[in-house]
């Protein structure tokens, strides 16, 4: 799976045209009359409470995983929260028929993520979690108001094959102490390592964006090994040109 990823990449010129997950997160922190704070692929922040004390939040997105954590205080008559939310959305996932690569035909399919929720005390709120496929014409939501794993199955949705199509999970946690002292929290949401998709028998699933090959997680190289690696196989095709 490893070395197939590497020759999707070196296909193309090189490897300029990988495409890249689109991330988006933020916090909000409350009392504070709702601050925002806005991020790609990172957010961090932390804001003093009068009266009760620093809340803090982090968003950390990778292509197959969201990280969230955060420290809510409360004190004074008054109750903090922050409510952490990351977005990853890919853009190349392909189905494609094994049997005949060349159908592009429509099939029904499903996603699998997986949520972990760990809390420090009874008072934390509340973790979402949603998806879409094909840019919100399949919407799923779900909500968890106790910590723990929990296998995620979304709603099915009609792709067509050989087409790019379009899957973006969200998560949202909000993390809030309703007595006085301090509240740890932290979440995560990510795709399923294996059978990432659930998909009729005889098709499959690859995205670049995503780290996809064959329906599984597959390591993805980083980009700066990938340019040394059409580098290094750049220059031993000029050597080897110029033995002849």
């Amino acid at each position: 799976m490893f070395r197939l990823a590497f020759a999707v990449c070196l296909s193309a010129v090189a490897c300029a045209g990988i495409a890249a997950p689109i991330y988006d997160s933020s916090l909000e922190f409350s009392p504070l009359n709702q601050v925002f704070a806005t991020g790609t692929n990172t957010v961090s922040d932390c804001y003093d409470v009068p009266g009760s004390g620093r809340t803090c939040g982090r968003v950390e997105l990778t292509p197959a995983l969201m990280t969230m954590s955060g420290w809510a205080a409360t004190g004074g008559g008054m109750t903090a929260t922050v409510d952490m939310r990351g977005v990853i959305t890919f853009t190349d996932l392909i189905f494609t028929n094994l049997s005949d690569p060349t159908d592009n035909g429509l099939i029904s399919v499903s996603a699998n993520l997986v949520a972990d929720w760990i809390s420090d005390g009874p008072t934390n709120e509340r973790m979402i979690v949603q998806a879409n496929i094909n840019g919100g014409l399949n919407e799923f939501s779900d909500s968890f108001t106790t910590p723990g794993v929990r296998n995620v199955l979304t709603s099915n949705a009609t792709v067509q094959l050989n087409t790019p199509v379009t899957f973006g999970y969200i998560g949202d946690f909000r993390l809030g102490d309703s007595v006085r002292g301090a509240e740890n929290g932290s979440a995560s949401l990510g795709l399923a390592d294996f059978g990432v998709f659930n998909l009729p028998t005889g098709y499959t699933l690859n995205s670049v964006d995503a780290g996809i090959v064959n329906n599984n997680l597959a390591a993805i190289p980083a980009p700066g090994m990938l340019t040394l690696l059409a580098v290094a196989l750049f220059g031993m095709r000029w050597r080897r040109s110029r033995s002849v």
